[in-house]
C-alpha cells in the first residue's frame, strides 16, 4: 500500500505483466502510460527542507521505468509515459491531504511551487539522454 493512500499499491512488476499481457491479447497496440505516481500524506509540521526530500518518489519512478523498459525489450509498443503529477493537487476524495507532485505546493505561502528532489532528479535523468542542456 502506498503511504498517504488507502487504495494505491506500488507493484511495478504488475505494470510490466499487464503491458505484456495486453500486448499479446490485442496484437501489439500502442501504449501510453498515464497518471503513474505515488502519494504521500500531507504533513505541514515538518520543515520545508525535509518536505522537499522525496526519495520514495524517485525510487517509484525508477522501478516503473525499469519495468516499462523490460516490457519494451519484450516487444511491447510503449509510446509515452506521463508521471502523476507535476504539482501537488486537489484529489476528489482526499482534498489536499495527499501530495503527489514533483513540485511542492506551499498552501501557507500563496500556493508557492518549489521543486522537490524528484523534480530535479527527473530533469537530470531526461537530460542524460538528450542534447538539451537545461530543463
Amino acid at each position: 500500500m502506498a503511504p498517504g493512500s488507502s487504495y494505491i499499491y506500488n507493484y511495478p512488476q504488475g505494470l510490466q505483466k499487464l503491458l505484456e499481457l495486453m500486448n499479446q491479447k490485442y496484437q501489439n497496440p500502442k501504449f501510453y502510460i498515464t497518471e503513474n505516481g505515488i502519494p504521500e500524506s500531507r504533513n505541514d509540521s515538518i520543515p520545508l527542507d525535509q518536505a522537499l526530500k522525496d526519495p520514495h518518489q524517485i525510487d517509484y519512478v525508477k522501478q516503473h521505468l525499469f519495468r516499462i523498459s523490460k516490457a519494451i525489450k519484450n516487444d511491447v509498443n510503449v509510446k509515452g509515459y506521463f508521471y502523476w503529477t507535476s504539482f501537488d493537487a486537489l484529489e476528489w476524495g482526499l482534498g489536499t491531504n495527499t501530495r503527489y507532485g514533483l513540485y511542492f505546493v506551499d498552501y501557507n505561502d500563496n500556493l508557492k511551487r518549489i521543486p522537490k528532489q524528484s523534480a530535479k532528479w527527473l530533469c537530470e535523468f531526461l537530460l542524460s539522454n538528450s542534447t538539451q542542456t537545461a530543463c
